[in-house]
């Protein structure tokens, strides 16, 4: 198997100074949008992702359920919209309606990548106090 190095352009090349997180040379070089770790999956490495998952949950929960029956339109392209679309997650009540294609084309959220780095720290700060309490 081919592995990438993330000191090479090349896959052949460098392999005695792997990256830590070697990635099979049929895919492409991804660079996650949230920390800038290189992976193998759309825009999240598997750290991120999970995060991420809850961070859309939670503007979901504020958001709710779009009310059955009514119709959107997607503001780029005029079609049926079904998402939501949200440049900052900090505002979840600021979204525009477009449709599946067009909520691809526009990628992630802007405050992505600060919504994870905030998220992980509390992560990192509520697991150093559990490791104090039980010592």
């Amino acid at each position: 198997m081919l592995v990438h190095d993330a000191t090479s352009d090349h896959p052949c090349e460098g392999t005695a100074q792997m990256a830590q997180e070697t990635i099979p040379a049929r895919f492409p070089k991804l660079l996650c949008v949230a920390c800038g770790k290189q992976h193998a999956k759309i825009y999240y490495c598997a750290e991120c992702g999970p995060i991420v998952k809850q961070i859309r949950v939670e503007v979901a929960r504020v958001l709710g359920r779009a009310p059955l029956g009514e119709q959107h339109k997607c503001v780029d392209c005029g079609r049926g919209a079904k998402c939501r679309d949200h440049k900052f997650y900090r505002e979840p009540k600021v979204f525009e309606w477009v449709c599946v294609t067009c909520n691809n084309k526009r990628g992630p959220a802007l405050d992505i990548a600060s919504l994870v780095a905030e998220r992980r720290s509390q992560m990192a700060l509520a697991k150093a106090w559990r490791k104090a309490c039980q010592e």
